[in-house]
Formats: structure tokens, sequence, C-alpha cells
């Protein structure tokens, strides 16, 4: 009997098929993925420029960082400015030290009832084996440093090279590349004298009319040196004897009453004498 049409019982033949080819590299996307990418990263580039131009129009263009100047005569040769530093960074670091030199200066006063002496010379044998520096060691966490150190023999004798031959960061200011222990801060020699301690009481001009450490831009000497100090007024200068020169535009003194004060390049000559001297019965004014 015949099998019914639509029967699916009888055996069908297979349909042949071909192998398919297994698929390559589609280099017409990877074109244009890269394309894609290059296009981003120029309108990203075109974006953060636009942003740089609408901050010039309202700010002005980025200032360069400030010219290096010259400083010569340190006590381990010839000094840098640093180009690790902007002076803006540089300026508050170098602020910062003068604070901590203040604050230490204020716990020496409160022990000794008066400030260091800018050196102490022993009268048998003129050896001057300390200074306004080493004195206050115990107070800018040097203890131990200072307990090393042996009075008995000079400030720069064999003995205390260990103590005294390595720099302190505290009497350094970032912006000279300077090496060794050099200072590159003085005394004011109208109030740390020599085998003299001064109090606040003293300052009859008033502590906050007397500065008593200032900046310095050349002629450094070790932070150890019992004559590390300098009058200034002799005016400002980079000569190895004056104060000052160390920024752009000016540079810091620490007042006797702790304040950190910026003292402009174009002070008045007067006013520079008066804030010298503690007890002239000048007074200084505004500054």
């Amino acid at each position: 009997m015949p099998r019914p049409n639509g029967d699916n019982s009888s055996p069908r033949k297979k349909n042949g098929s071909k192998k398919k080819s297994s698929p390559g590299f589609n280099w017409k996307g990877i074109v244009g993925g890269v394309i894609c990418v290059l296009l981003l990263v120029g309108a990203v580039g075109k974006f953060l420029k636009g942003l740089q131009k609408g901050r010039e129009a309202m700010t002005g263009p980025a200032a360069p960082e400030a010219s290096p100047l010259p400083a010569t005569g340190t006590a381990s040769g010839e000094a840098e400015r640093s180009w690790a530093f902007s002076d803006a960074n540089a300026m508050n670091q170098s602020k910062n030290n003068l604070r901590q030199i203040g604050l230490a200066l204020e716990n020496y006063h409160l022990v000794h009832m008066a400030f260091p002496a800018s050196s102490l010379v022993r009268d048998t044998d003129q050896v001057e084996y300390m200074s306004w520096s080493i004195s206050l060691l115990p107070f800018i966490d040097q203890s131990a440093r200072y307990n090393a150190y042996n009075p008995s023999k000079a400030w720069n004798s064999t003995e205390n090279q260990p103590v005294t031959g390595v720099p302190i960061a505290v009497y350094a200011n970032p912006v000279f590349n300077s090496t060794g222990p050099v200072s590159h801060f003085a005394g004011n020699s109208h109030l740390l004298t020599v085998n003299t301690f001064t109090s606040r009481s003293s300052i009859s001009d008033g502590a906050s009319n007397t500065f008593v450490i200032g900046e310095v831009s050349a002629g450094f000497k070790s932070w150890a040196d019992p004559s590390n100090v300098r009058d200034l007024s002799l005016g400002l200068g980079t000569a190895p004897d004056k104060f000052g020169g160390t920024f752009k535009d000016g540079s810091h003194i620490l007042m006797a009453d702790g304040e950190v004060r910026f003292l402009s390049d174009k002070t008045d000559p007067s006013v520079l004498k008066a804030i010298a001297t503690p007890a002239a019965g000048d007074q200084a004014g505004s500054f």
C-alpha cells in the first residue's frame, strides 16, 4: 500500500552542508576603534586647553617661578638656589623654621629668664664654647645632640665635630642648595651679645619693636658658629654682612615677641635701625 503523503517515517536524504570557515581578524573594527580613541584624546586635549584659557582670562596666565638670586660665601662653598622649591614653598618653610626658633627662644626664656648670649667665651683661655644656636638645641628637639656636646671644648673642636659638623634642618632655608652645617639665619648683634643674657623686660623699646633673628642670603656660617650675628642697621642686601635679599621682595625676621614679620627690601633705614636696637628710645612704627 502506498504510504500517505506527509508520512515522515520514510528515510530522508540528508542535505549536504559546507564546512564554515573560522572567522578572521576584524581589521575594519580595529582601525575604527583606534580612530575613535584618537578622536577622544584630541577632544579631551581641546577641552583642557579651553579650561586653561578660561582660567587665564579670569586670573591671568600662571606666573613662572622666580629666578634665583646669587648667594655666595657659604661655610661649605658656593650656595645656589634650589630648583626643587618655588619661592612660595621655600618662603613658607623658612617662615615655619623661624617660628620654631621663636618658640625655642620663648621656652629658653621661660627657663633662664633671658635670651641666650650670642656666644660664651671662657675668660681663662678665650675659648668660644657656646653659641645662641647651640643653646637652643634642647628646645628644637635636639636634646640628644645637646647632651653629646662638650662645653669644655671649643664649639669647632674635634671633640665637638660630631655635634656641630652636621646640618640642622630648623636652621636652614630650603631655597638654597647649601651643603654641610650652614645656617641661613643670623642673630641681631644688638640683642644677642657676647657673655650677656638679655631679658625681654630689659628691651625698653618693646619686644614687638625689636627683632632677634633674621634671614640672610650670603656669607653663611655654621649654625653653631658663635659669630653668627649681624647688624641690621647696615641695611638690607646680599652682602655677607647684611640681612635680607632672600626672596624677590624681601625677607623674614623674627621679633622678640615671637612674631614672624616679612621685611621689604625697600624698608626705610631709620626703621631698620629702630628694630635692630632694643633700648635706643626709638619706635619703628608700621613696616
